[in-house]
């Protein structure tokens, strides 16, 4: 019985190992993806930042920017959207979907996200844009439909 308990605390320890590297793994990761990010190799920020469905949604934020850099549009919209998915009350979602869904022509769409990006405290344009400004810390333009002098909302 003795021998069964050991087996089990040692199994739950090693579990307990290897979730808190995994962690300390994305941590230098998500550094890793910013770095590149600020030197504005966006192929690079894309190797980087893909990972499994379940990674962080900051992952998702850098890929789906540096899709939109790439002009990705598409693919950039569904990245934002995975993002928002699984951080529904993060504005940078949906405004920087917003801006992808500009670019496709979806007006309609872009307007729904921007609406709803108010709707959880941004309140303009300008907000939108210095929100993203802060998320980004001087990390590069992003590609909000509100940045191209047109107010989508």
């Amino acid at each position: 019985m003795k021998t069964r308990n050991t087996g089990f605390v040692l199994a739950i320890l090693l579990l307990g190992f290897v979730c808190a590297a995994n962690g300390a793994d994305d941590v230098l990761r998500l550094e890793t993806v910013k770095k590149l990010y600020e030197q504005q190799k966006w192929e690079e920020v894309l190797r980087a930042a893909r990972g499994p469905t379940d990674q962080s949604a900051d992952f998702d934020y850098y890929a789906g920017m540096a899709l939109s850099h790439l002009e990705r549009w598409k693919e950039a919209r569904d990245v934002f959207s995975a993002g928002a998915q699984k951080k529904p009350h993060d504005a940078r979602f949906l405004t920087e979907r917003a801006g992808t869904e500009y670019k496709l022509n979806d007006f309609r769409f872009a307007k729904k996200d921007l609406r709803r990006a108010m709707r959880l405290g941004v309140t303009s344009s300008i907000e939108i844009l210095e929100h993203r400004r802060q998320a980004e810390a001087g990390g590069g333009r992003g590609h909000c439909a509100a940045q191209d002098g047109q107010d989508a909302a």
